[in-house]
Protein backbone atom coordinates (compact mmCIF):
# COMPACT_ATOMS: atom_id res chain seq x y z
CA UNK A 1 0.00 0.00 0.00
CA UNK A 2 1.53 3.20 -1.03
CA UNK A 3 1.57 6.31 1.01
CA UNK A 4 -0.84 9.69 0.30
CA UNK A 5 2.85 11.68 -0.15
CA UNK A 6 4.32 8.60 -1.64
CA UNK A 7 6.64 10.05 -4.71
CA UNK A 8 6.34 6.71 -7.05
CA UNK A 9 4.26 8.55 -9.43
CA UNK A 10 7.26 10.88 -9.35
CA UNK A 11 8.19 12.34 -13.18
CA UNK A 12 11.60 10.52 -12.94
CA UNK A 13 10.10 7.12 -12.34
CA UNK A 14 7.46 7.36 -14.92
CA UNK A 15 8.11 5.06 -17.92
CA UNK A 16 9.48 5.55 -21.59
CA UNK A 17 10.05 9.49 -21.12
CA UNK A 18 12.91 9.59 -24.04
CA UNK A 19 10.60 5.88 -26.23
CA UNK A 20 8.17 6.05 -28.36
CA UNK A 21 4.37 5.82 -26.99
CA UNK A 22 3.00 2.23 -26.88
CA UNK A 23 -0.49 2.34 -27.45
CA UNK A 24 -1.85 -0.62 -24.17
CA UNK A 25 -4.69 -1.53 -22.83
CA UNK A 26 -4.10 -2.22 -18.97
CA UNK A 27 -6.11 -3.39 -16.14
CA UNK A 28 -5.42 -4.12 -12.85
CA UNK A 29 -7.44 -5.84 -10.04
CA UNK A 30 -7.05 -6.97 -6.40
CA UNK A 31 -8.88 -10.21 -5.07
CA UNK A 32 -8.75 -11.43 -0.72
CA UNK A 33 -4.63 -11.89 -0.55
CA UNK A 34 -3.93 -11.40 -4.07
CA UNK A 35 -3.05 -8.69 -7.05
CA UNK A 36 -2.90 -9.20 -10.44
CA UNK A 37 -2.24 -7.00 -13.54
CA UNK A 38 -3.09 -7.36 -17.21
CA UNK A 39 -1.26 -5.18 -20.52
CA UNK A 40 -1.97 -5.88 -23.73
CA UNK A 41 0.04 -4.06 -26.48
CA UNK A 42 -2.00 -3.33 -29.45
CA UNK A 43 0.66 -2.75 -32.29
CA UNK A 44 2.53 -6.25 -31.25
CA UNK A 45 -0.32 -8.48 -30.41
CA UNK A 46 1.37 -9.54 -27.07
CA UNK A 47 0.14 -9.36 -23.71
CA UNK A 48 1.81 -9.58 -19.95
CA UNK A 49 0.10 -10.94 -17.11
CA UNK A 50 1.76 -11.14 -13.48
CA UNK A 51 0.14 -12.22 -10.23
CA UNK A 52 1.14 -11.80 -6.43
CA UNK A 53 1.02 -12.82 -3.30
CA UNK A 54 0.00 -10.92 -0.37
CA UNK A 55 -2.14 -8.22 1.08
CA UNK A 56 -4.85 -7.07 -1.55
CA UNK A 57 -3.38 -3.28 -1.16
CA UNK A 58 -0.33 -4.01 -2.32
CA UNK A 59 0.92 -2.95 -5.76
CA UNK A 60 3.45 -6.33 -6.21
CA UNK A 61 1.92 -7.57 -9.87
CA UNK A 62 2.11 -3.60 -11.13
CA UNK A 63 5.69 -3.74 -10.31
CA UNK A 64 6.44 -6.67 -11.75
CA UNK A 65 4.29 -6.00 -15.38
CA UNK A 66 6.44 -2.44 -15.26
CA UNK A 67 9.88 -4.92 -15.09
CA UNK A 68 9.07 -6.91 -17.82
CA UNK A 69 7.10 -3.99 -20.03
CA UNK A 70 10.62 -2.23 -19.73
CA UNK A 71 12.70 -5.11 -21.13
CA UNK A 72 10.50 -5.93 -23.68
CA UNK A 73 10.33 -2.98 -25.45
CA UNK A 74 13.84 -1.40 -24.23
CA UNK A 75 11.97 1.75 -22.74
CA UNK A 76 14.26 4.55 -21.93
CA UNK A 77 15.49 6.33 -19.71
CA UNK A 78 15.81 2.96 -17.41
CA UNK A 79 14.18 3.04 -14.26
CA UNK A 80 15.31 0.80 -11.35
CA UNK A 81 11.66 -0.37 -10.18
CA UNK A 82 12.85 -2.52 -7.53
CA UNK A 83 14.97 0.53 -5.89
CA UNK A 84 11.86 2.69 -6.03
CA UNK A 85 10.17 -0.07 -4.24
CA UNK A 86 12.26 -0.53 -1.76
CA UNK A 87 12.77 3.18 -0.73
CA UNK A 88 9.11 3.36 -1.07
CA UNK A 89 8.62 -0.20 1.25
CA UNK A 90 11.24 1.50 4.23
CA UNK A 91 9.39 4.77 4.13
CA UNK A 92 5.96 2.77 4.15
CA UNK A 93 7.43 1.10 7.53
CA UNK A 94 8.42 4.11 9.30
CA UNK A 95 5.09 5.64 8.64
CA UNK A 96 3.33 2.21 9.84
CA UNK A 97 5.67 3.13 13.37
CA UNK A 98 5.50 6.28 14.03
CA UNK A 99 2.20 7.30 12.58
CA UNK A 100 0.22 4.58 14.17
CA UNK A 101 2.17 4.53 17.18
CA UNK A 102 3.38 0.85 17.18
CA UNK A 103 6.25 2.13 19.07
CA UNK A 104 3.75 3.13 22.15
CA UNK A 105 4.44 1.83 25.24
CA UNK A 106 2.25 -1.27 27.02
CA UNK A 107 1.52 -0.04 30.16
CA UNK A 108 0.87 -2.28 33.34
CA UNK A 109 -2.51 -2.17 35.38
CA UNK A 110 -3.27 -3.39 38.50
CA UNK A 111 -4.71 -7.20 38.76
CA UNK A 112 -7.51 -5.13 40.94
CA UNK A 113 -8.38 -2.59 38.47
CA UNK A 114 -8.25 -4.89 35.76
CA UNK A 115 -11.22 -7.14 36.78
CA UNK A 116 -13.19 -3.59 36.80
CA UNK A 117 -13.21 -3.35 32.43
CA UNK A 118 -14.78 -7.11 32.45
CA UNK A 119 -18.27 -7.75 31.14
CA UNK A 120 -20.53 -7.99 28.67
CA UNK A 121 -21.17 -4.45 26.18
CA UNK A 122 -23.97 -3.47 24.00
CA UNK A 123 -24.05 -1.25 21.30
CA UNK A 124 -24.35 -0.78 17.13
CA UNK A 125 -26.13 -4.07 17.38
CA UNK A 126 -23.25 -6.09 18.41
CA UNK A 127 -22.69 -7.25 22.32
CA UNK A 128 -18.22 -6.83 22.92
CA UNK A 129 -17.52 -9.36 25.79
CA UNK A 130 -14.32 -8.13 27.37
CA UNK A 131 -12.82 -11.26 28.98
CA UNK A 132 -9.76 -12.45 30.89
CA UNK A 133 -6.76 -13.13 28.52
CA UNK A 134 -4.87 -16.05 28.05
CA UNK A 135 -2.19 -14.48 31.09
CA UNK A 136 -3.05 -12.88 34.37
CA UNK A 137 -2.37 -9.75 33.06
CA UNK A 138 -4.00 -9.45 29.93
CA UNK A 139 -7.79 -9.17 28.86
CA UNK A 140 -9.50 -10.01 25.81
CA UNK A 141 -12.42 -8.67 23.36
CA UNK A 142 -14.81 -11.06 21.99
CA UNK A 143 -17.47 -10.35 19.36
CA UNK A 144 -21.33 -12.02 19.89
CA UNK A 145 -20.11 -14.71 21.74
CA UNK A 146 -18.20 -15.62 18.60
CA UNK A 147 -15.08 -17.76 20.71
CA UNK A 148 -13.17 -17.46 17.40
CA UNK A 149 -13.06 -13.68 17.47
CA UNK A 150 -11.51 -13.51 20.76
CA UNK A 151 -8.64 -10.68 20.40
CA UNK A 152 -6.31 -10.09 23.20
CA UNK A 153 -6.30 -6.67 24.58
CA UNK A 154 -3.56 -4.01 26.23
CA UNK A 155 -3.85 -1.72 28.29
CA UNK A 156 -3.05 1.98 26.96
CA UNK A 157 -3.60 3.74 30.33
CA UNK A 158 -6.25 6.16 31.37
CA UNK A 159 -9.56 3.72 30.65
CA UNK A 160 -8.16 2.92 27.20
CA UNK A 161 -7.68 -0.34 25.91
CA UNK A 162 -6.52 -1.83 22.44
CA UNK A 163 -6.56 -5.02 20.35
CA UNK A 164 -4.04 -2.83 17.69
CA UNK A 165 -0.52 -4.52 17.58
CA UNK A 166 2.23 -3.71 19.54
CA UNK A 167 5.03 -4.13 16.74
CA UNK A 168 5.20 -3.69 13.08
CA UNK A 169 5.84 -7.74 13.17
CA UNK A 170 2.44 -8.44 14.63
CA UNK A 171 1.13 -5.65 12.51
CA UNK A 172 2.00 -7.53 9.26
CA UNK A 173 1.64 -11.24 11.14
CA UNK A 174 -2.43 -9.95 12.07
CA UNK A 175 -3.22 -8.29 8.38
CA UNK A 176 -4.19 -5.14 9.49
CA UNK A 177 -2.76 -3.33 7.05
CA UNK A 178 -6.40 -1.25 6.30
CA UNK A 179 -6.15 0.31 9.99
CA UNK A 180 -4.32 3.40 9.47
CA UNK A 181 -5.88 4.98 11.74
CA UNK A 182 -4.76 3.70 15.36
CA UNK A 183 -7.64 5.94 17.17
CA UNK A 184 -10.21 3.00 15.55
CA UNK A 185 -9.02 0.63 17.36
CA UNK A 186 -9.14 2.18 21.14
CA UNK A 187 -11.58 1.44 23.47
CA UNK A 188 -12.39 4.39 25.43
CA UNK A 189 -13.84 3.62 28.86
CA UNK A 190 -15.91 5.77 30.76
CA UNK A 191 -16.96 5.42 34.49
CA UNK A 192 -20.23 6.60 36.30
CA UNK A 193 -20.18 8.91 39.77
CA UNK A 194 -19.25 5.35 41.69
CA UNK A 195 -16.17 5.15 39.85
CA UNK A 196 -17.28 1.29 38.06
CA UNK A 197 -16.81 0.82 34.20
CA UNK A 198 -20.55 2.02 32.83
CA UNK A 199 -19.04 1.13 29.28
CA UNK A 200 -17.25 2.29 26.67
CA UNK A 201 -16.75 4.65 22.98
CA UNK A 202 -15.46 2.74 20.59
CA UNK A 203 -14.96 4.74 16.70
CA UNK A 204 -15.08 1.24 14.72
CA UNK A 205 -15.12 3.04 11.22
CA UNK A 206 -13.19 5.80 9.58
CA UNK A 207 -16.63 7.84 9.27
CA UNK A 208 -18.61 9.03 11.38
CA UNK A 209 -18.07 9.40 15.36
CA UNK A 210 -17.87 6.93 18.40
CA UNK A 211 -20.17 4.42 19.30
CA UNK A 212 -21.44 4.00 23.16
CA UNK A 213 -21.66 0.43 24.12
CA UNK A 214 -22.99 0.64 27.43
CA UNK A 215 -22.66 -2.77 29.89
CA UNK A 216 -25.23 -4.98 30.29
Amino acid sequence: MTREESDIGAPKNVLRLESPGIEIIAQDGVFCGSTSAFYKMLATQSAITASGNGQQDADAAEFAAEILLQAMFDLQPLVNILEVVRREVYLRKEHVIHELGLQETVYEIDLTLQQGYIGDFHGANTTLSVLPGNTIDQLCVRFNGNVGSDTDLHYCRYDRWSPFPTSFELYLKNCVLDWNNRNLTFLHFERNGSGTIAGFYWQWDHEGGSSWFARK
